[in-house]
């Protein structure tokens, strides 16, 4: 019986687009749930997952820099202009 292989895509995203040091692990657990599940559509929704929560912690980890910029932006643009 052969061990069928997730999608291509999905794990290049997920080892590529998936902020964090534990991508490895966390790359090593969802493909042995996929052997055990065997559902495309699951790992899709786990590796979109993950690229979600870890670009919401790095945009809550830099947020105070992008608070001041939308800041001046909306400064400049409401006040700036003559």
């Amino acid at each position: 019986m052969t061990v069928p292989a997730p999608p291509a895509l999905a794990t290049w995203l997920l080892h590529r687009m998936v902020p964090g040091e534990n991508n490895e692990a966390l790359a090593g657990d969802l493909l042995e749930e996929f052997h055990r599940r065997g559902s495309v559509a699951w790992y899709w929704r786990q590796v979109l997952g993950a690229m979600v929560a870890g670009f919401s912690k790095q945009l809550r980890a830099g947020w105070p820099a992008t608070e001041h910029g939308m800041v001046w932006t909306f400064g400049f643009v409401t006040f700036g202009r003559a």
